[in-house]
Parts: structure tokens; C-alpha cells; sequence
């Protein structure tokens, strides 16, 4: 044996070693325990591996993850190497195959030095680059080093595309074998409905012009000669792949009522999703040699077409299929993918001998349209068609096709065969399902047949639902869409004119957020629409046509200076349609401010970098120059910040409408109740919703960020890791987007990819956020951080995966890590609950069914599954865990219903399950103010009440700031907008905590209400607490208000205590506040920054002590530092701060003799605990006035955890209180049976100790009743 294969035996194998052990030892999977054994792993570690009850494969798998960890004897046993490998596999005892062993030992020297490349990298002079620099971060994880990406990019650690596409051949073979198994147990007269809806479906998957009896008789003669279900999946195989699995898909959806099998097929499609959105190569450089799909089936022809280039991605070949069939004229046809020639771009597909006899020879309009795709040679047997290159300028860029996939609706117009079908078109498969199952089932939202047909423009489809099945035109989905708004925002005037003409449904009929078909005609640019709709006045530039701007002008309902609820300008707009021409008609012809801030300091340009509007974007560069991608918003975010971010925040009740004006690119959108952001802690009014990324325009994105980086990197100021208001990073929200490609773009510049933000969390959680199960394994390989770390609150990103809803995310990290599926956060939330609070149906059913999640469990506020889903709004899932888990459902359940504003889920509740619409919350209010609250007019018609509090409605509704809702309760329902609640607010207060200014001006000017300048809750003080500057200004120079002395100086207080630094830093830099004051209204002598410590508000800690006259050193009334009450607060990021770049001593003591230890103990905060103790171990015995150590305080506490951390350093166990008690006689006095048993079982005390008294442990539980010590 050679000395290099000598050399590659003995050495030492690490945890990115895995896949090459995997790739061949895999195979002994049935011997995993022996396996274990021989490689040294513990008993009790194969014990838990076989307790979690994972199939061989998997167990295998952990049992060489923990032994290419460590985590075994190796000190003893040695380090892993192949050699260990080999041996083992050789041995009888262990995996009992020497040819397998011999096959490992010559191949793996070999294989092993040709590592894969990177998917994304595959330049290999990019590997192994040093840092540019270093550079700071302000918080890394309190156990590790910060750690920082190279210069440029690391290898990718995942495998290579290859093997990536391997594994998914390998995963839909698995699939097709499970689903021809749930075929084969239906019962045997299936078979004929199975192959009469195939037929069915065949047929109207021909483009009309082939829909010829001779073309459908060789289509169907396969099929009539099928006599078994085994034959049928055999003669179906032949047109389906990995690649193009939809049909089987649909299948399913009709004849398969089993959720396993439609789960496999849903997370197959994620994961083939993820596999687009995270590869960017060219494509002749990473799919030479890869099939498709299934060659030379019998009955087919293969058709090749060449491509001019060869820089085309993977993306852009999966939609070659559909811009082929387009230019063929065939465009409800699909093509699909045989191989890839190597050495070449030639694309190979299958087409059936049918379709072969009727498109060649080609026609010249054919040829040209091929042409425009850069296909330079079309061929098919004997056919072969020459075709002349054009020039660029009359090329058409893949993304320009009308390709469905990437439909922001897609999940709704796909959710049910029958919806599909009604979106697609196909009218005689519209009829079959209509016919054969007589539902009218609605699908993901409520979404409904006839919105489907609206939607994707079939004017037949929706006049055969409507006329023929008697489908009502004006039901809605959940949020009241109707079929008349997808009409307008799409377009289709013929349909709209139907609806409004013969249908008779009102043009002016609103979803529950008050959008018209007006308004969704003008947000999609559609003039005639607008024309026929135009009634009322609405701000239609977000549509970027300047046809239709003019067309609004000559009707006098156009101004430019316009401002939505939000405080949004016609420039903000703009910037989301990436209309230049329009921005610069409104520079021409309109005074307009391009720099003009909403309501949240956002700009136009902050938008534009939101949405990724490259010609907006750099119309205003070349305007002010790159350094304003630096200006930040109130919240710190900067222009960056907002295009690395895969998450944008939408104010709006209607679904569907924030899907449609969501960034096409990004996967998840967070959903508000209402404009207005509570204080309150356990405030959690919304949800993220899942949406379908464009994966053109995410790369696009990706190209722009890098640009814009090469630009703004040079510039004097610039950090690439600079944080927000929060202390998300730009690598964090990079992470959010789920793509892999952006965060390697910031690598390319030394960003720090170990900090956490202000709540603890580090890329990985956010990784988990967005459902990407690669960028997950990234984060956690490349990056070293743990899949199952907890934030400050305890959160852990299995929850966040469960909030995103991606079932292959959760599979991840529990496949990966040792996490307990039913693991609790600091509310006692499990992470079934983040799933169901999110109203993720299939992924909380697969959490219940595969993982056996436990359902019972409550949080702390005793909500169960069933509570969170009903605040979610998800009928399905609510009606799943009411039939199938039988979950109890109380009155209570209504509440939370009414907050998810979805009137379909209210009206089951009400109406079958009859609970009771006048139940009362603990402060007394209905849900009739639930529903105000949030701004649900449907909602709110139907509960309409008061209730004993003297809390009207239209309070609720002045805090929603939905105008049309308070209006409405005032004019129509006659409420009294002068009356006052028993906690001092009225309508002029709850309207400027909604920040309204609109609503605001009505009430006081039109209603003639009081501004309530000085009452006893004050209009300026309600303003400031939220945050809202417009509102306090406009108050101050209505009425004349001196801002200082207004309330004796209670405003910055205000500001601080509610956490808006924004209007903090407002009032300090233009009125003259002393920063070092007391707070006014009691004699605490808490200053602003003790306050701002005191709550845990880092963003504000940290901007206050950035003030040179701010007194770091200041105390409270009872002696209590900035320490003290960081410690009180839980937070290791402010009192890190101050300690580090402060210089506080940890040892200072306030008047009762208490450290900051103790008050870390106190409140529990085992991270603080360690933090203290290591930069001051003099703290760990240090007593208090009472004669408290820290350990004795962590036992009147009872945290065990706390405790063994202190014992693990050794501290004094023998100290005595002052009166006379040690741990002991705390934990037995205290009922604390696990700490009495940590230190009894473990020896480290004497059971029988006196106290000062004489008095034993055991007396003192007797004493206080606790029977169980």
C-alpha cells in the first residue's frame, strides 16, 4: 500500500467528513448498534439513539455524526480515522463486510481529494482566503469567539449539485413507490374513475387547435389497454420525472385521502424549491450528464433543441419547458426534460409521437419565436431547423414568460384539484370534478372556484360555475375577496363588466380592509378598469403606469401630495413598481420630495431596496450618491438592511392583498392586526405567512446587493456590520431571505457570522425563520452555531422553523439535534404552538402525527394548540383539532378567533359550534371590541354589543385607525364618541395611540371633540408612548404645548419606558431635557437611562450612554446602579455594555447589600450568573445584608440550574443566613424536592443539619406541609 493511501488511512476525520463516510458505509444500516459498539460510543448514547425510535437509516447516521464529533472515548480510543472506519467494518462484530471495507480503503484517498464545489462557488482560487480585516461586532455568543467569513467565500459544505440532484431522484423514487402503494389499496373499482380522470385531464391539457379526435385516440389507446393499477403507474412513469411531478401531485389531491402521501409530495416540492432558490451556476458546469426524466419511452420522439450560450442557470432551464411550448405555439404543453448532452447545451426532451407528427415541420413565425429564446437549432428526428441568431436587443429574457410557478397566489389557486383546474382553464376538467364529487370545497384562505377562474381570466370557466352550478359571484374568501377584485387586479375587463353587468354584484363591495375592485384595478395599472370603476378617490401610483396618473388627473382625483394610512407618498410607490419613467414624469411636472419619510423614517429608497427595484434604486444614486444607502430609518435600518431582508412587515387584514404587494422574492410576510404596536409583553397580534418566491428575481437581488456593496464598502463610514435598532445584523436579515447566495455575498466582506442580536439570536435561528433546510445546514457547519440554542426568552429555532411553517426545516434540525419536540420557551410555548399560532395546518399535523408532539400541553397564559390556531384564523385547523383530537372548545376560544379577523372561522364558532358571542375577557371586554380592535368591519356587523366596562366598540375602533370602521360605528350604529372608559381614554386618545393623524383631525375638527391636552390621560403623553412624532408636533403646534415642561417633564420617560427611541431621540435633540433627571411621578430617582436598564430596552441603554452627559454612575433611592437593574431586566447585552465599555464594578452594592449576582440569582438568568462569575469571581460567595450568598438566593428562587452551576465553581455550600439557614433548610423550607435531591444524591451536604433553631430539614418541610420530602 502506498504511502499516501497509508497516510490518507490514518488521517483524522471531522464532522464535514460525513457524507464520504455516509456515501459507502451507508449501506449497513441494519447494523448500526454494532457499528456504534465497535467505534466506542457509550451505552447510554446508543440507548437514547434507539429511545427516539428513528428508522436504521437515521440511527446510523447519528452514530457516525457523535463519533466524527467526538462525542466518545477518544482519548482513549483514539481519534476517527478511515482506518477505525475500515476496521470496524471489517470485524464480524461490527458491520461483518471486509469487501466493503477494502472497496473504502483504495477508493477514499482517491474520491477524497476531488471535494465537491460549491453550488454557488465553484471558482476554487476562491477557497481558504484570509480576512480582509477584522472587524468588531457589538454582541457575539457569550461562549464563543466572534467568528468571521473569509474574504471570499468558503467551500460550500454541503454536497455538490450532482449529488443533490441524486438524493432528490432517490427521494422521488421514493415517493412514487409510497403513492402507487396508496393507489393499490383503493378498491379495485378506482381503477376506471383513475383512468377516466387521466383521460379527462390529457385532454384538456392540449392547446385547442390539437384537440382532434385522431390526436386523442393515440393519446388514450395506452391507457384503455390498462388492466391492473400496477400497469396504469407503469405506462404513467413514462411522462413523469423528478423534475415535472405536478400530474401525480393532482392525482393524489383527487383519489388520495391519505395526509402522509400528500405531505411527502408538499415537502418534495419545498425542498426542490430550495434547491433552485440556493444554486446559481452555469448550468453546463454542473448538469453535464444529469437525466431528467425518462429517455426513449416508448410511444415518444426526442426533440433537441440547442441553445446560443451557455450561461444560462439551472433556474432558467426549469422554465425552458414552458418558453419552448410557448414559441411552438403548444403552450399548455409541457415539455420535459430527457438529459443534457455533455460538452454542450443541447436540450433534450420527450414528446409523444402525436405531438411529433403535428408541429413538424416547423413554420417560419415558429422559428422566429425560437429565435427570440436564443434556441439557435431545433431537431427531431428527421427535422432539423437551422435557425439565424438574432441580435441581444431582440432577445426575451426567460423571466419576462408568464410562468405560473412563481404566482404570488400560487398555494391558493393550487390548494384543491377543482381550483386548480378553474385557474388553469381547463373547463371540461372543471366539469369532471363538478360532476364526479358535487364540492365545492374552499381551498387554502377560502379561496373558492369561482376566484380562481376570475383570476387567471377564463371568462367560460366562471360563467359555467356561475350559471350552470349556481356558484354565488360574490362569495368571498376568508378576508371577503371576491371574485370581482382578482378580476380587476388582473385585469380582465370582460369578466369585471360580467360580474357588475348580469351577475349584479356591487362595484363598490370592499374585502374586510375596505380595498374595492377599484383600487385593485389601479394597484396593477389597469386604466380601462379604473375608468369603469371610478367612484371615490384612491392613491393608485404603486401601479407605475403614467397613462393612468393622467387619466386620474383629468377626473381631479389625483394629487401628488397624497400620503396612504402609513404616511407612504406617491415616491414610496414608485419605488415598489420600479417605475423610472414615472418618478421622472412626477420630477417634471410635480414638486414632489424624494427623500420623504413614512410614519417609520422609511424613504422611497428604503422601499425600492425592499422590493428590489434595481432602476429606482439607482435613478436616486446617481441623484445623492451612494453614501444615502447608509441613511437608516428610525429603527436603524439602512438601505442595505432592507435588501438583504427576507421578511416585510404589511398592515393590512386581507391576505391576499398583502401577497399581491408583497416583494416577489422573499419567503415569509408578517401580517399586523393593525397599524397600532402594543406594549404590552404578551401582545402577539400576528402571524407570518408563507409566500411563493420568485426565484429570478431573488437572484436578481442577489446580483444587486453585491453591485451596490462594491460601491458603499469604500465609503469613510461604512460598517458591514452595522445593527439595527433590534441588533439584526445584515448577515441576520440576509438569513431570512433563505438564500445561501446572498449571505456569501456579504461574506465576501468580513461579516462578523457569530453575533446575536438584542434578544439573543444568531443567523441560525433566523435561518430556521425561513424555512430553508440548506441554509440552515450552512449556518450550523459554516458558521459553527447550534441548531438548538435558545434566545433570551428561551425561544429556540425549531420554533422559529415551526412559525415558518416548513415541515423539511423541522425535519433538519430534529434529525440533526437532540432537541425535545415538546421543549417549552420561557412562556410555555411548545413549538406545536408557534406552528398553530401561525395556523401552519400541515405542519402542525405532521408535529401531532409524526413527531407526537403533545397536544395537551399549555403556555402560561393555559392557552393550548386549539387557542393559538383559533387566534391564527385557520378554519381547517381549528376543525382538525376539534374532530380529530377532540380538544375542548370553550366560549374563551371566540376571542381569540375574532383577533385573526377571518369571518368564515367566527361564524363556525358561532353558528355550529355555538359558543357564545357576548363571552367576556378577563377585563370584561367581547369580542365585538376584539373585533374593533383590529379593525374587522364584517367582523364587528356581527357582534355588535357593549359590555359592562363602558368600553364601546368605537374605541377600539379609534385605535385600530381604520377610518371607515369609526365613521361607520358614529354615523350608522350611533355610538357616542364623547364618553370616557373608567381608565381615563376616550376617542381622541385612542386615535393617537393608533397614530392616525387623519382620524385624529376628523374626530377633533369635524365631531368637535376635545383634544385632551391636559386630561388625565393626556392626548401628547398617548402619542409619545407609541412612538407616534407626527401626532405629538401637530398637538404642540395646534395647541401650543411646551414640550419640556409639559407634565413636569414626563414625555422622554414616556418615551423610554415604552421603548420608542425614535421619538426619544427627538425630543432630545430639539427640546432641552435634562438627561440625568428623575422621574417625575414618584421618588424612585430613576433617571432615563436606569429606567431603559430597568426594562431591557439595548437599543435605548445603548443610545443613551452614548451621551456624554449621561451618568452612568447614578443611583436609584434604595442604591440600585444601572447593574443592579440590567440584572433585574435579564439582559446580558446592556449589562455587558456596561461592564465592557464602562468599566462598572460587578462587585458595587446597593443599600440592602445586594451585588448584581444576587440579583441575577434572584431573577433567574443563568447567562448573567456566568457572565458575572467569570469577569468577577469574587462575586460567587459574596453575601448581602442579610447574610444571602448567591446560592442561597438561587434556592429561595428554586433554580436548580443556577444552582448547579454555582456548585460546578465551587461555592461555599456551608454558609448560613442570618438566620442560620444553609441551601438545605431554604430548599426543604421552600418545597424545592429537586434541589433537596441534587445535594442529598450527590453527597454534598449532611441531610440532617440543625439551623440556628435546632431545626432539621425534615422538620421544616413537615412544618410547611410539604408530605413529598
Amino acid at each position: 500500500m502506498s504511502s499516501t493511501i497509508e497516510a490518507t488511512l490514518d488521517k483524522e476525520l471531522g464532522i464535514n467528513d460525513l457524507y464520504l463516510v455516509w456515501e459507502k458505509a451507508g449501506v449497513l444500516s441494519g447494523r448500526w448498534d454494532s457499528i456504534g459498539i465497535i467505534l466506542g460510543l457509550s451505552p447510554d448514547k446508543l440507548d437514547s439513539i434507539e429511545a427516539a425510535g428513528k428508522p436504521p437509516e437515521t440511527s446510523l447516521r447519528k452514530v457516525f455524526e457523535c463519533w466524527l464529533r467526538k462525542d466518545y472515548d477518544y482519548q482513549n480510543r483514539g481519534a476517527p480515522t478511515l482506518r477505525m472506519l475500515c476496521n470496524c467494518i471489517r470485524s464480524k462484530s461490527g458491520g461483518a463486510n471486509p469487501a466493503l471495507a477494502d472497496e473504502i480503503a483504495n477508493e477514499y484517498p482517491t474520491s477524497s481529494k476531488k471535494q465537491p464545489l460549491s453550488p454557488v462557488d465553484t471558482d476554487p482560487s476562491s477557497r481558504e482566503v484570509s480576512p480582509n480585516r477584522e472587524l468588531t461586532t457589538p454582541l457575539t455568543a457569550p461562549d464563543t469567539k466572534a467568528t468571521y467569513a473569509s474574504g471570499k467565500s468558503k467551500e460550500f459544505p454541503v454536497n455538490d449539485i450532482l449529488k443533490q440532484i441524486d438524493e432528490l431522484q432517490r427521494l422521488y423514487a421514493s415517493n412514487m413507490y409510497k403513492t402507487k402503494e396508496a393507489f393499490l389499496s383503493l378498491k379495485r373499482s378506482a381503477l376506471s374513475k383513475v383512468i377516466d380522470y387521466i383521460q379527462c385531464h390529457i385532454i384538456n391539457l392540449l392547446n385547442p387547435r390539437f384537440r382532434k379526435q385522431q390526436f386523442i385516440d393515440k393519446l388514450r389507446e395506452e391507457y384503455d389497454k390498462v388492466q391492473s393499477m400496477n400497469q396504469l403507474f407503469r405506462v404513467l412513469e413514462k411522462r413523469v420525472s423528478w423534475f415535472n411531478f405536478d400530474f401525480v401531485v393532482l392525482l393524489i389531491q383527487v383519489f388520495i385521502t391519505d395526509r402522509e402521501v400528500q405531505r411527502i409530495w408538499s415537502n418534495y416540492s419545498d425542498l426542490l424549491k430550495d434547491y433552485f432558490k440556493n444554486n446559481n451556476d452555469q448550468a453546463i458546469k454542473v448538469v453535464n450528464g444529469v437525466e431528467f426524466g425518462v429517455s426513449d419511452a416508448p410511444g415518444t420522439q426526442v426533440m433537441i433543441a440547442k441553445v446560443a450560450n451557455d450561461d444560462y442557470t439551472l433556474n432558467d432551464l426549469y422554465f425552458f419547458h414552458k418558453a419552448i411550448a410557448e414559441a411552438l405555439k403548444v403552450s399548455e404543453y409541457k415539455f420535459y426534460f430527457c438529459e443534457i448532452d455533455d460538452g454542450c447545451m443541447e436540450l433534450k426532451y420527450s414528446i409523444p409521437d402525436f405531438l411529433y407528427s403535428t408541429l413538424f415541420p416547423l413554420t417560419s413565425q415558429q422559428c422566429r419565436s425560437l429565435a427570440e429564446i436564443s434556441i439557435i437549432k431545433l431537431s427531431c428526428n428527421e427535422h432539423v431547423h437551422e435557425i439565424k441568431q438574432l441580435p441581444e436587443n431582440e432577445l426575451k429574457k426567460l423571466s419576462h414568460f408568464a410562468i405560473d410557478i412563481n404566482d404570488p397566489l400560487w398555494y391558493e389557486n393550487t390548494s384543491t384539484p377543482l381550483i386548480e383546474a378553474c385557474w388553469r382553464g381547463l373547463k371540461d376538467e372543471v366539469q369532471w370534478l363538478m360532476d364526479e364529487s358535487g364540492s365545492q370545497d374552499s381551498g387554502t384562505n377560502g379561496w373558492n372556484p369561482p376566484l380562481a377562474a376570475s383570476y387567471g381570466g377564463h371568462f367560460d370557466v366562471l360563467e359555467l360555475l356561475i350559471d350552470v352550478y349556481h356558484c354565488d359571484p360574490s362569495q368571498g374568501d376568508d378576508d371577503g375577496v371576491i371574485s370581482l377584485h382578482m378580476a380587476s387586479y388582473k385585469g380582465h375587463l370582460n369578466i369585471a363588466q360580467y360580474l357588475v353587468n348580469e351577475c349584479h354584484v356591487d362595484p363598490d363591495i370592499a374585502d374586510s380592509s375596505g380595498n374595492t375592485g377599484l383600487l385593485y384595478s389601479a394597484l396593477s395599472g389597469h386604466v380601462d378598469l379604473v375608468i369603469m370603476f371610478l367612484k371615490k378617490k384612491c392613491n393608485v401610483s404603486q401601479s407605475g403606469q403614467v397613462a393612468l396618473v393622467d387619466q386620474l388627473k383629468q377626473f381631479g382625483i389625483f394629487s401628488e401630495d397624497d400620503i396612504d394610512f402609513t404616511g407612504c407618498g406617491i415616491v414610496h410607490y414608485c419605488a415598489i413598481s420600479d417605475s423610472v419613467e414615472l418618478l421622472e414624469y412626477l420630477q417634471k411636472n410635480c414638486n414632489v420630495n424624494l427623500n420623504k419619510r413614512d410614519r417609520f423614517g422609511t424613504t422611497p429608497l428604503h422601499i425600492a431596496c425592499q422590493y428590489a427595484s434595481s432602476g429606482f434604486i439607482m435613478k436616486l444614486v446617481n441623484i445623492f450618491g451612494y453614501k444615502v444607502l447608509l441613511e437608516a430609518d428610525y429603527s436603524g435600518r439602512s438601505s442595505l438592511h432592507y435588501l438583504c431582508s427576507g421578511l416585510v412587515d404589511k398592515y393590512c387584514i386581507t391576505e391576499v392583498y398583502n401577497k399581491l404587494t408583497a416583494p416577489c422574492d422573499i419567503p415569509l410576510l408578517k401580517q399586523n392586526a393593525a397599524l397600532k404596536v402594543e406594549y404590552k409583553k404578551d401582545w402577539h397580534k400576528y402571524r407570518y405567512i408563507s409566500l411563493n418566491i420568485n426565484v429570478t428575481k431573488q437572484h436578481e437581488r442577489v446580483s444587486l446587493l453585491s453591485a451596490l456593496l462594491k460601491k458603499t464598502s469604500v465609503i469613510n463610514n461604512f460598517d458591514i456590520n452595522s445593527v439595527t435598532a433590534t441588533g439584526q445584523s445584515l448577515v441576520h436579515l440576509a438569513c431570512t431571505s433563505g438564500s445561501i447566495l446572498l449571505v456569501k455575498v456579504l461574506e465576501e466582506y468580513g461579516i462578523n457570522t457569530s453575533s446575536l442580536d438584542y434578544k439573543g439570536r444568531s443567523a441560525v435561528h433566523y435561518a430556521a425563520l425561513s424555512g430553508s433546510p440548506t441554509l440552515l445546514s450552512y449556518t450550523v457547519s459554516e458558521y459553527s452555531l447550534n441548531a438548538s440554542q435558545p434566545d433570551y426568552k428561551g425561544v429556540v429555532p425549531l420554533a422559529l422553523a415551526c412559525m415558518s411553517g416548513s415541515i423539511n426545516a423541522v425535519e433538519y434540525i430534529m434529525n440533526t439535534t437532540d432537541i425535545d419536540i415538546n421543549i417549552t420557551c420561557n412562556e410555555g410555548r411548545t413549538p406545536l404552538h408557534y406552528s398553530c399560532w401561525h395556523g401552519n395546518l400541515e405542519l402542525s399535523q405532521y408535529l401531532i402525527e409524526v413527531q407526537d408532539s403533545d397536544i395537551n400541553i399549555t403556555d402560561n397564559k393555559k392557552w393550548n394548540a386549539l387557542a393559538h390556531s383559533a387566534e391564527s384564523g385557520n378554519m381547517k385547523l381549528v376543525q382538525y383539532l376539534i374532530n380529530n383530537h377532540q380538544l375542548p372548545l370553550t366560549s374563551f376560544k371566540l376571542l381569540e378567533a375574532v383577533s385573526s379577523t377571518k369571518l368564515s372561522l367566527i361564524k363556525l364558532l358561532v353558528n355550529e359550534y355555538k359558543l357564545d358571542p357576548h363571552v367576556k375577557s378577563g377585563d370584561g371586554r367581547q369580542a365585538v371590541h376584539f373585533a374593533a380592535e383590529v379593525g374587522a368591519i364584517d367582523v364587528l356587523d356581527l357582534l355588535y354589543s357593549t359590555n359592562d366596562n363602558d368600553t364601546l366598540p368605537v374605541h377600539a375602533a379609534c385605535s385600530s385607525g381604520v377610518v371607515q370602521l369609526v365613521t361607520y360605528l358614529i354615523d350608522e350604529m350611533k355610538c357616542d364618541e364623547s364618553t370616557e372608559n373608567n381608565k381615563g381614554f376616550n376617542c381622541v386618545t385612542k386615535a393617537c395611540e393608533s397614530g392616525n393623524l387623519d382620524l385624529l383631525k376628523l374626530l377633533i375638527k369635524h365631531y368637535n371633540l376635545n383634544p385632551r391636552i391636559f386630561s388625565r390621560v393626556p392626548s401628547p403623553l398617548i402619542a409619545v408612548r407609541q412612538g407616534h412624532v407626527h401626532i405629538l408636533e401637530w398637538l404642540r403646534q395646534e395647541y401650543h404645548i411646551n414640550v419640556v415642561s409639559f407634565k413636569n417633564g414626563i414625555l422622554p420617560f414616556a418615551a423610554v419606558q415604552y421603548n420608542r427611541l425614535y421619538c426619544l431621540k427627538h425630543l432630545l435633540n430639539n427640546y432641552l431635557f435634562d438627561i440625568n433627571a428623575a422621574y417625575p411621578r414618584n421618588d424612585t430617582k430613576s433617571t432615563l437611562l436606569h429606567i431603559a436598564c430597568q426594562e431591557g430596552h439595548v437599543a435605548t441603554a445603548l443610545y443613551l450612554t452614548s451621551l456624554p452627559q449621561c451618568d452612568v454612575s447614578a443611583k436609584t433611592s434604595n442604591g440600585s446602579t444601572v447593574l443592579h437593574l440590567s440584572c433585574k431586566s435579564r439582559s446580558l447585552p446592556i449589562l455587558k455594555h456596561l461592564v465592557e465599555e464602562h468599566q462598572l464594578d460587578l462587585t458595587i452594592k446597593d443599600y440592602n447589600g445586594m451585588a448584581p449576582v444576587h440579583v441575577a440569582c434572584e431573577k433567574g438568568s443563568l447567562s448573567i450568573v456566568k457572565y458575572i462569575i467569570d469577569h468577577s469571581p469574587l462575586s460567587l460567595d459574596m453575601t448581602d445584608s442579610f447574610g444571602r450568598t448567591p446560592l442561597l438566593i438561587a434556592a429561595f428562587s428554586k433554580n436548580l440550574p443556577i444552582i448547579r452551576y454555582l456548585n460546578s465553581k465551587n461555592c461555599n455550600i456551608s454558609i448560613l443566613d442570618d438566620k442560620g439557614f444553609n441551601v438545605i433548610h431554604i430548599s426543604a423550607k421552600g418545597g424545592a424536592l429537586d434541589i433537596l435531591r441534587f445535594f442529598i444524591d450527590g453527597r454534598y451536604c449532611n441531610p440532617n443539619i440543625t439551623d440556628a433553631s435546632g431545626r432539621t430539614p425534615l422538620y421544616l418541610s413537615a412544618q410547611e406541609g410539604h408530605l413529598e420530602i
